[in-house]
């Protein structure tokens, strides 16, 4: 009797292992969200913060008046969902970065954080459009001029 016993008992052990075990490979993994990188061409500009609290910009800086890198095309790494040439970015870096970079023309590589709603062209500058530009997280900028064309 203590056999037969002790034989369902490992195999009672054994089956629910296996079925735990199976359940385990099933799981989906959770996968790490693709990384957008750009690389575009701009003006840096402080951020126009809107008179009233009725729209906050969260970042200091702009890029403005972007198009695709020098290279005459947005350089990506990633998935391309929403993240398209815009004509105004919110930056996100430091004030050292950026600060000596204001009414300069630069080219940036940045990561998109938020992939926002792109401004047309000739439409950014207004706080509205600002606060819905995507944001970039600069990681690396290079001045291409000393002023920005108008």
């Amino acid at each position: 009797m203590r056999k037969t016993i002790g034989f369902i008992t490992t195999a009672l052990v054994i089956s629910v292992s296996l079925a735990l075990a199976a359940q385990a490979r099933q799981r989906p993994t959770a996968q790490a969200p693709a990384v957008v990188r750009i690389t575009v061409t701009g003006c840096v500009e402080p951020s126009a913060q809107p008179a009233g609290d009725a729209i906050k910009i969260d970042t200091k800086y702009v890029l403005s008046d972007a198009k695709p890198g020098q290279n005459g095309q947005a350089s990506r790494t990633g998935s391309t969902s929403g993240s398209s040439p815009s004509g105004t970015y919110r930056l996100n870096a430091r004030d050292a970065t950026l600060g000596p970079q204001v009414g300069h023309q630069v080219e940036i590589v940045a990561v998109v954080e938020e992939p926002g709603t792109p401004t047309p062209v000739g439409t950014s500058g207004s706080p509205e459009s600002t606060a819905k530009a995507p944001k970039l997280r600069v990681e690396r900028i290079k001045m291409v001029s000393a002023t920005c064309p108008k």
